[in-house]
């Protein structure tokens, strides 16, 4: 493993080895160097996972683990929060072997998506006018917000600029969380089998979502920024 756990950690990048105890709590992690400038040292730390969130507080002196995820001047210990910003191995991380891709079919994929009525889906039904669309930090002129459209029919949408289908999917929604999760099934396009997923948050009257591109994590907000490849939209019903 190389790794480079924040400023407050030795420089240049170190390789080490990691061993993890999942069954302490908090979670336990020691990284032993191998190589660079802490070759022979050993880190103590502790780790907490949350979905696509990870903590770390490491000691860095050798000395037992901290306690706590937190650090101060003289404490000795780095604290870090991160966040997944894609699932995929890094291109440069050598060692261990890559567990392979789960085989998922799309019939598959379609029995996940069947329609389950929920007031929330009830909600988004009909055909809605574009009032916002940002895509990885670009907004589209009003101009062209006037020809687009977003057809919504049970859990199936159609979303279409100047009478071309853009996207074309199934949706799934999780409203128990906050924002909501919602999960698309491209069923056609460019995109066709594919899932994405993304939030869903109410700004008066309009569904505002912010979709990460296929493949991607979900979103933890509704930023898109250039380079996060994700699509901000906000429509209005069509009277």
């Amino acid at each position: 493993m190389e790794t480079d756990l924040g400023q407050n950690l030795p420089r240049p990048l170190t390789k080490g080895i990691f061993n993890i105890n999942v069954e302490a709590n908090p979670h336990e992690i020691d990284i032993e160097f191998v190589e660079g400038p802490e070759a022979g040292n050993t880190n103590f730390g502790i780790f907490r996972l949350e979905k696509d969130s990870l903590e770390i507080c490491l000691d860095l002196n050798g000395n037992p683990r901290p306690k706590a995820f937190s650090t101060s001047p003289g404490s000795g210990h780095a604290y870090e929060f991160l966040r997944r910003s894609s699932n995929a191995r890094p291109e440069d991380v050598q060692g261990g072997t890559a567990p392979p891709a789960k085989a998922h079919s799309f019939a598959a994929n379609i029995a996940e998506f069947a329609f389950v009525d929920s007031p929330m889906l009830n909600r988004l039904q009909g055909t809605w006018t574009a009032v916002k669309i940002v895509r990885d930090g670009q907004e589209l002129p009003a101009m062209m917000l006037r020809a687009g459209l977003r057809v919504a029919t049970k859990n199936e949408i159609r979303i279409s600029f100047g009478g071309q289908t853009m996207i074309h999917a199934l949706v799934r929604l999780d409203e128990s969380t906050n924002p909501v999760q919602v999960d698309y099934l491209n069923i056609g396009g460019a995109c066709n089998g594919t899932v994405q997923h993304g939030l869903l948050k109410w700004v008066g009257n309009e569904p505002c979502f912010c979709m990460a591109a296929p493949g991607q994590s979900r979103p933890y907000d509704f930023t898109c920024t250039r380079g996060s490849e994700r699509t901000l939209s906000q429509w209005r019903l069509k009277k």
